[in-house]
């Protein structure tokens, strides 16, 4: 279903807009309650969420701790950072370009829910990274066999929830768009940020470009490009990375010395290694908090709000969804978006999840080849020493 999500989106908005006038007010009220619930429900179980799948990644590279784990590892988290920091580059670049955004109106008569459910969570975000950094680690070291099957399991509940909640994106989001119609303000949004997509696109494009072409010397670049393009083609159509697995091995292996490189660290990477995520989620934020006429985040706070975006695409997993959901906090709690606007920000990455995908694909594509270089020099320089 999350294949044709942005469709979905786009046929549930068109359909807000052309039945406002037939939908009583109540139906409104209660889709704006609905949303209002899912999000608290989202917001409760999330620390649950990100202290399993993190345990589980923590434990799992305990396990097989090697040099090669150590650099690849290494690797995604400088990498994953990097892509943070151009998103804020690009971020202050819409934030400071006179785009046509929305400003807040004034004298808007709200649309009020239907009912109201709130769950305060048990446990902040941050502390249910902290200790399953904590308890991974000491896991692997004292509890090695019986840390498996708690490693196995902490991943199927995790799982078990995103798969859950994947199903509630679409009333997630249109209850949130009906809200902000019956206020004015949908056709604006969805008109205005046409050139923050268009702008996103061109960077994510741009940004490949000079990866690949740093990697792939002379006439070597439209070589790589077009053993990668398969991949590519598959995550924009089918929007899973993971989907895309199989294609992407393939080019990565066409483009690397040691084929069994790509094999190794592709499946390992595939789900954590997310340039155009790192790059879209902080820019759209930032175009969210101008439309809102927010201040943007200073240095010492977006720095925060990198180490933990990054420490959160550890805890992504390969289920519809699953991503967006696990990064959103950190966007609410450092950039200072307010919670009502995280449905904005999740309907604005769905609808380009097609792009965003086909850049984690090529990311994931470069990385491994990034890594087959290093650890071809690594072995270069011991065989030098020796």
């Amino acid at each position: 279903m999350f294949r044709k999500m942005p469709f979905l989106l786009l046929v549930g908005i068109l359909g807000i807009v052309l039945l406002d006038d037939v939908l009583p007010l109540e139906v409104k009220r209660v889709f704006y309650a609905c949303s209002l619930s899912i999000k608290s429900i989202i917001l409760f179980v999330l620390p649950v969420v990100i202290f399993c799948l993190l345990f589980k990644a923590i434990f799992s590279l305990g396990r097989g701790a090697t040099r090669l784990v150590a650099l690849v590892l290494g690797c995604v988290f400088i990498s994953n950072g990097a892509s943070v920091l151009l998103g804020r580059l690009l971020g202050m670049g819409l934030y400071r370009l006179e785009l046509p955004l929305m400003t807040p109106k004034q004298n808007v008569i709200a649309l009020t829910p239907f009912w109201e459910f709130n769950l305060v969570p048990l446990i902040d975000n941050s502390k249910a990274m902290i200790a399953a950094l904590i308890l991974g680690f000491l896991v692997h070291a004292f509890f090695p066999h019986t840390g498996k099957n708690w490693s196995a399991s902490c991943e199927r509940f995790a799982l078990m929830i995103l798969k859950g909640l994947s199903f509630f994106v679409p009333v997630f989001v249109l209850g949130f768009v009906m809200k902000l119609h019956y206020e004015g303000s949908v056709l604006v949004i969805f008109r205005d940020y046409f050139y923050a997509f268009a702008l996103i696109t061109l960077f994510l494009a741009a940004y490949l470009l000079l990866v690949y072409r740093l990697l792939n010397r002379g006439g070597r670049l439209l070589s790589a490009l077009k053993n990668m393009f398969p991949a590519a083609l598959s995550g924009l159509t089918t929007m899973s990375s993971l989907a895309s697995l199989p294609l992407m091995i393939t080019g990565g292996e066409a483009n690397s010395r040691n084929r069994g490189l790509a094999q190794a660290v592709l499946p390992a990477v595939v789900n954590n290694h997310l340039v155009g995520s790192c790059i879209a989620i902080p820019a759209f934020a930032f175009a969210l908090l101008k439309s809102q006429g927010l201040a943007e985040p200073g240095l010492l706070i977006y720095l925060q709000f990198c180490l933990s975006f990054v420490l959160s695409t550890f805890c992504v997993a390969a289920v519809p969804a699953g991503g967006i959901f696990v990064l959103l906090p950190s966007v609410n709690t450092y950039l200072g978006l307010p919670s009502e606007s995280l449905s904005l920000l999740t309907a604005l990455y769905i609808l380009m999840d097609p792009i965003v995908t086909c850049t984690n694909v090529l990311g994931n594509g470069a990385f491994a080849q990034g890594i087959d270089k290093l650890w071809s020099w690594r072995r270069k320089e011991g065989v030098g020493r020796g």
